[in-house]
């Protein structure tokens, strides 16, 4: 059972709670069927800002919830949606370069493998390790959930185009690969433990940068939909900023 109670979550389990200060709650996952959760908790976690994101039986993300869409709603028109794709695809590359160079891949493999859908070479679409094709959904179905999330809170219009999500999702998916590459070494086999979903879950409080200024990936996913929210009411696509992967440091 969650609850609230003075400004925190509580969960009850058995005969024990446990509590956390909402305050310190970036978000939630409710992972399992058995789970209730009280309307004040709800309403609480949204007045905070919490990012609630609910999974279906087989522990997939099916569902978030998102903030008041806003009364000004923004779309991204075609000549800057142009522009835009091509910094994203730039960005995607860049941060896909740079986990190579963490991981002390060669560094041709990212050019030689431009087009490809994901980092490695086993990623490519048809060539997914079972097990890293499982830990790559699940943390795709929480980044793609934060995205939806974002883009409301920006008044951005985009969830009817799964195309342009794709592409906006294109410069987070190097931490996903990060993540991925790291817990696809530790276990077999498609079904995922609740660590894998943890691990998963988690690059949304990795670093992320936006220029020179590092943050949470959650809140720098939140700061790109608002800064192209802002660029399409401007017209001007100098305004859009991009997360990157921190680079690495000796």
């Amino acid at each position: 059972m969650l609850r609230h109670r003075d400004e925190r979550l509580v969960i009850v389990q058995s005969d024990a709670e446990t509590t956390l200060a909402l305050a310190e709650i970036a978000w939630l996952i409710i992972d399992t069927p058995q789970a209730s959760i009280s309307d004040a908790l709800v309403a609480a976690l949204a007045e905070h800002g919490v990012m609630m994101i609910v999974a279906d039986a087989g522990h997939h993300p099916v569902g978030v919830l998102s903030p008041p869409v806003r009364a000004v709603r923004t779309t991204i028109g075609e000549q800057l949606w142009v522009g835009l794709s091509q910094a994203l695809a730039t960005a995607r590359m860049r941060n896909q370069a740079n986990l190579l160079r963490q991981l002390r891949e060669p560094l041709h493999d990212a050019r030689v493998r431009r087009s490809a859908p994901s980092l490695f070479s086993t990623f490519a679409h048809g060539m997914l390790s079972d097990r890293r094709g499982a830990l790559l959904r699940y943390g795709e179905a929480v980044a793609r959930a934060a995205l939806i999330r974002a883009c409301a809170a920006a008044g951005l219009v985009i969830a009817a185009r799964e195309d342009r999500v794709d592409a906006l999702l294109g410069p987070v998916r190097p931490f996903l690969d990060r993540a991925a590459h790291r817990q696809s070494l530790g276990g077999i086999g498609t079904s995922l433990s609740l660590d894998d979903r943890q691990r998963m879950a988690a690059p949304l409080g990795e670093v992320a940068m936006i220029g020179d200024r590092r943050m949470p990936l959650l809140a720098a996913i939140g700061a790109m939909t608002m800064s192209i929210a802002r660029a399409a009411r401007q017209g001007d696509a100098a305004l859009v900023a991009i997360p990157s992967l921190p680079p690495v440091t000796a």
